[in-house]
């Protein structure tokens, strides 16, 4: 792990990181709040909390067609991944951009 002022850590967060990592991978037939508290070493009623915040900020869902599982939401996922391929595509331009500038030189 990188290097981090221990005082800015929060074991609150770093709970509901946690969780989000379990979920993603788990998007087709989800993960069940116990295989997460299992897998994460957390307390049931965390997970509880933490998949209900990250549900509140529209990071994880219920799975909507298999009863008792969690998973990373669809928008969330199409988001993220929408923004990666926009970086991906401005740093593809860039290099570009710095090809041409040293034939130029």
């Amino acid at each position: 792990m990188a290097d981090v002022n221990p005082n800015y850590i929060s074991e609150n967060v770093q709970r509901v990181l946690t969780v989000q990592k379990l979920l993603a991978g788990n998007e087709l037939m989800g993960i069940t709040p116990g295989e997460i508290a299992k897998a994460g070493n957390i307390s049931p009623s965390n997970v509880t909390r933490c998949l209900h915040n990250l549900k509140h900020h529209g990071i994880a869902e219920e799975h909507p067609m298999v009863n008792g599982r969690w998973r990373l939401s669809p928008s969330y996922l199409t988001s993220t991944a929408m923004n990666l391929s926009r970086e991906l595509d401005r740093s593809q331009s860039m290099a570009f951009d710095m090809k041409r500038y040293e034939k130029q030189r």
